[in-house]
């Protein structure tokens, strides 16, 4: 009997089992940061989850997808869905504030080298999906930062003519030059109390440049 193809899929209307898709993520995570995409197989990804390759193709059409996954995964943990939601209820200035500590903690976990590699290496091998890859990573992020901005622009907290650019201006202004330093040992990654000191200064010099004098503080026209 011939034996099926190693990217055949499981049966559409199968059911999932949330708990072994999130062990499946944990465990392509850990691998492919620890060895890049290139030097793990699916067979090492389901075993070190504890699970079969047919469950693994059950909820991963094939090993992109499941790289893909990994990355929109990590990308949650900078500057999530969830978070817009919490910040569209407090101040502007708290809400670019708690951004700021989320993205600079993020950035300074040696992990993300290895995240950092993982993107690289698959966009090269796979060049229609680098697109993809910034979408549900970095450009989810920065949209997330601009929707922030246009409220701001909204209220009268700032004054943006492209908010895309102040989005920029804004992230530059919290990591300078930490993300090189960190990338090549030039200093250990920041503590919990530098990450918040930066966030701080950043989001005070981002108002420097874009804030609006509150009405009440403006003299006679």
């Amino acid at each position: 009997m011939k034996r099926a193809p190693a990217t055949q899929t499981a049966p559409r209307g199968r059911p999932k089992d949330p708990a072994k898709r999130a062990a499946l993520l944990n465990a392509a995570r850990d691998l492919f940061l620890r060895f890049g995409p290139d030097g793990v197989t699916v067979d090492e990804i389901a075993a070190q989850a504890g699970v079969s390759k047919v469950t693994l193709y059950a909820n991963f059409t094939d090993r992109d997808a499941l790289i893909e996954a990994v990355i929109a995964q990590e990308s949650e943990r900078i500057v999530s869905n969830d978070y817009l939601a919490e910040a569209r209820g407090k101040d502007f200035e708290a809400a670019l504030l708690g951004a700021g500590e989320r993205i600079l903690g993020f950035l300074a976990n040696p992990q993300m080298v290895g995240l950092e590699r993982l993107i690289a290496v698959a966009a090269e091998s796979h060049p229609a999906m680098a697109r993809r890859f910034f979408e549900v990573g970095p450009g989810r992020n920065r949209d997330i930062l601009v929707e922030l901005i246009r409220s701001g622009v909204a209220h009268g907290r700032v004054a943006v003519d492209d908010p895309v650019e102040a989005a920029s201006d804004l992230v530059g202004l919290w990591q300078g030059f930490l993300r090189l330093e960190t990338t090549f040992r030039y200093r250990p990654p920041p503590g919990i109390d530098e990450i918040r000191e930066r966030a701080a200064r950043g989001v005070a010099l981002f108002m420097r440049l874009y804030g609006c004098e509150p009405a009440e503080k403006k003299g006679p026209a």
